[in-house]
C-alpha cells in the first residue's frame, strides 16, 4: 500500500477552513424551507416555516414575524386564503418594522405578502 504524506496545516489554513465552513453554513441557513403552515388564530411565525396560509373566517388576527436577526437572508410568504372581511395583520417582532411600517394588513381573499430579512430589518419583496 502506498504511504500518504500528511503535512501539518498552518494557522492561516486553519482560519481559512473555519471561514469557509462558516460561509457554507450561512448559505445553507439561507436556503428557503418548503414547509408551510395553516393558521386561523393569532400567533408567531417560526423560523422553520417558509409560508403561512391564513384563514381569518373565524375572526381577524395577527401573525407576528420572527425576530429579524434570527431569520437572516430568508424570505417568508403569508397569504390570506378565506373570503371573509376579517383581516390578517402581519406584525414585526417587538419594535421591528416591515418596510418602515409597524404592520402589514391582508384584507382580501388571496392577498399575500412576501417579506425578506437582511438580518436587521424586514423588506417587502412581493405583495398581491
Amino acid at each position: 500500500m502506498p504511504v500518504r504524506k500528511v503535512y501539518p496545516r498552518s494557522a492561516t489554513q486553519e482560519e481559512s477552513n473555519r471561514q469557509f465552513a462558516t460561509a457554507i453554513n450561512e448559505i445553507i441557513d439561507s436556503l428557503p424551507l418548503r414547509v408551510s403552515r395553516g393558521v386561523s388564530s393569532a400567533g408567531s411565525a417560526d423560523i422553520e416555516a417558509g409560508g403561512y396560509l391564513c384563514d381569518a373566517s373565524g375572526g381577524a388576527f395577527s401573525l407576528t414575524l420572527p425576530a429579524v436577526a434570527s431569520f437572516k437572508y430568508r424570505s417568508l410568504c403569508i397569504k390570506k386564503v378565506d373570503g371573509s372581511g376579517n383581516a390578517v395583520t402581519v406584525d414585526g417582532s417587538g419594535s421591528e418594522t416591515i418596510d418602515g411600517a409597524a404592520t402589514y394588513a391582508l384584507s382580501s381573499q388571496y392577498n399575500s405578502v412576501t417579506v425578506y430579512s437582511d438580518g436587521s430589518e424586514w423588506h417587502i419583496t412581493a405583495s398581491v
